[in-house]
Formats: structure tokens, sequence, C-alpha cells
């Protein structure tokens, strides 16, 4: 429930609380809409109390009673951990309030969440059965992420392409996850992307890697909700907003190859990239008022999480800084209401809830919905 309900928050700002359908009552058709702090807060002590749940010794049925546990078949431990990485997320999205950001209470959280590759809790696709139990971006999925119909949602942008063309850590190669997350196109054999907002640009979609096919996009490949890297670069950015640099730099690295593992790169790459990434020193890090250890997180962050909404989060709190994300631009042929240097900030209601519930709703216009920060991107 408080992921589900901070994802969504995530994205529309205030949503329903007290009102929510609990499957027991009459559901409220007219819901009362919360102010995200308080949704955040919600969630927040739900997370709480499902450690505390999870860790009492008294519970007479099993998580995994009837084989009900998709994620972690009753491994209690690995539900904990999971808690505080979400916990962690949240309180790190408080990053411009400066009378709620604690970075200690992140750094203790982490400490508490997962601690070393393959506890990560994912969402499992299933290979050779139906088109909704294959992952939505695979060939197989219901995504048409196949589809030269469709090339819109056929490619990745060239953006995230040279984050993995040139990593600060090799001087002489590509990302060794470049290889792994897509296949190069068809008809060049080069690692291209797509320019967002301008299509095809004239070219036939097999000279641009598709999404289909990769580490993230086979049938059965699994949807991360929350991972070990990730939470490494939370503990990162928490430890550099707090004046720690060197312990930044730990559990960047730490993410960093974490992510590797996982992804299947070779050892001898690894151990390579690890000593690329011993290099780093404090200055490194704490340079341009730590903007270049931030823009190091982020990218290594938006990498790991490319498919995750998160990734969306982070750019709205970095508010889509180009020091911060090299190479980032506003997407060609960008809507009309947004002015110059405006970025989407939120998601409009879904319209039957503007039809049905307009008076707890609020203005929902896609001029304000889409240029109004939600709670945690607004500085104060």
């Amino acid at each position: 429930k408080a992921y589900l309900i901070a994802s969504l928050s995530d994205q529309y700002g205030r949503m329903p609380w007290d009102d929510l359908y609990d499957g027991i009552h009459q559901p409220v058709l007219t819901p009362r809409f919360e102010d995200q702090k308080t949704i955040y807060e919600n969630c927040i002590n739900l997370l709480d109390e499902a450690v505390v749940d999870l860790s009492s010794t008294d519970n007479k049925i099993g998580l995994n009673r009837r084989d009900g546990d998709i994620i972690y078949q009753g491994d209690t431990e690995k539900w904990i951990k999971f808690a505080y990485a979400l916990k962690a997320r949240y309180l790190n999205h408080y990053s411009k309030k400066s009378g709620l950001y604690n970075p200690d209470a992140i750094i203790e959280a982490c400490s508490k969440a997962f601690d070393d590759v393959g506890m990560d809790a994912e969402f499992n696709y299933i290979k050779g059965g139906s088109q909704t139990q294959a992952n939505p971006w695979s060939a197989e999925g219901y995504g048409e992420f196949k589809s030269e119909l469709f090339p819109r949602y056929a490619g990745y942008t060239q953006f995230f392409i040279n984050m993995l063309k040139n990593p600060f850590f090799l001087n002489d190669s590509i990302d060794p996850r470049l290889p792994i997350i897509m296949n190069p196109a068809v008809n060049t054999g080069l690692f291209t992307g797509l320019v967002s907002g301008r299509g095809l640009d004239g070219k036939n979609i097999k000279e641009y890697c598709r999404v289909a096919g990769g580490f993230y996009s086979l049938a059965d490949s699994p949807f991360p909700f929350a991972t070990y890297s990730e939470v490494k670069y939370i503990e990162a950015e928490a430890r550099l907003r707090k004046g720690d640099a060197a312990g930044a730099i730990e559990a960047f690295k730490t993410g960093v190859l974490a992510d590797m593992t996982k992804l299947g790169v070779a050892d001898t790459m690894i151990q390579k990239v690890s000593e690329g990434l011993n290099k780093l020193t404090p200055a490194d890090f704490t340079a341009n008022n730590n903007k270049a250890g931030l823009s190091k997180i982020m990218t290594q962050k938006y990498i790991a999480m490319v498919f995750n909404p998160e990734t969306w989060v982070d750019l709205r709190r970095m508010d889509y800084s180009d020091e911060i994300y090299p190479g980032l631009a506003r997407p060609d042929n960008v809507n009309e209401i947004f002015g110059e240097g405006e970025w989407i900030r939120a998601i409009p209601y879904e319209y039957n809830e503007e039809n049905r519930n307009g008076k707890n709703l609020g203005d929902n216009r896609p001029d304000v919905r889409m240029k109004t920060p939600v709670w945690w991107d607004i500085p104060e």
C-alpha cells in the first residue's frame, strides 16, 4: 500500500487516503484528496508499522500462505529490508525541504535495507505464457515494443545511450552494461538512439537501438520495485549532502559495482571498473557545490533504474539540470503549453475522476497540472 500510494502521489501530488476503498466498507465514489505531505507521512508510518508487524514472532498466518508471496516467498527479513529501502527513498525525496531533510535518518534506513546483490524487490514476468504474463517492454509483451508501426515506443534515447558510451571510470571503452541492456541497431551495428521528440528523423527504425531484447526487456525480465544499487545511491546522496564526501564515494562505488554484478558483467571488467572508481577523491564529489558528485550519482542511478519511474522523481528533484545530467535537453516539438525552460512537473488526473469527483480534484487542466510541482518538488 505504501509503495503504490506514494508512487501515485509522485506522479499526481494530492491523493485520497482516509476515503480509500478498504475492501470492507462501501466504496466512497467521491473521495476527499489529502495534501502530499500528509500522504508521505502516512506512507512512512505504514512502513514503520510493517517493520514492527513483520518482526513479530506472534504472526499465526505465514506470508506465503497458499503461495501468495510472489516477491519473497515468505522471507520476512527481505520484506523488512524492502520496507527500509522504501523509507530511505521517500525520506530522500525531501531534499528540497530544508526543515525535513535528514541525511542521518536516510543513512540509518539504508543501513537496514538491502545489503547485497540478489535481495532486490522484483516482480517476475513469465516467458512462454500470455501477453500479459510477459514483460511489457519485451517483444512478447502487450506493449507493442516489437512493432515498426509505433516507433516512438520502440527505441532508447540518445541521451541514455550517451550515458553508457562515455563512462568516466573507463578511458578506453564503453560501459560494459551497454551491450547487455540493449542490442545495437540492426542496420548499422551501432548504438544509436532516438532524439526525444524527433521521432525517426527520416530514418528506418532499424537504424536505432530497439527497446525489446535487452536485459530489462526480455519476456521474463523482472521489474525492480527497489534494488540494492538504488539503496547505495540514496546513501551516497545523503552522505554527500551531509558533508561526508568520502563516505559518499564508498557508497557510490558499491552501487555501481552491485548493478554491474546484477547485469552479469564479467569479473575481469568489474575489476577494471573498480580500479577506475578507486581513483575518485572527495574533491571529485564536492566540486561545483557538490554538483560534480550529484552528477555522478544521478547518472549512474538513472542507468540502474532506467525503466523505473523513480528516474522522473530524481530529474524533478534535480530541476532537470544539465549540470547533473550532462546532455539533457528538452524534447524537440515540446507541447506548446510549455514556455522556454519549462519542464513537466506532474501529470493530470484521469478524466473520469475529473468528471465524477471534480469538486475534490481541483483544477485538472493540463496547462496547470503538468506545470505545477508536487509538494516535495517545491523548495522551502
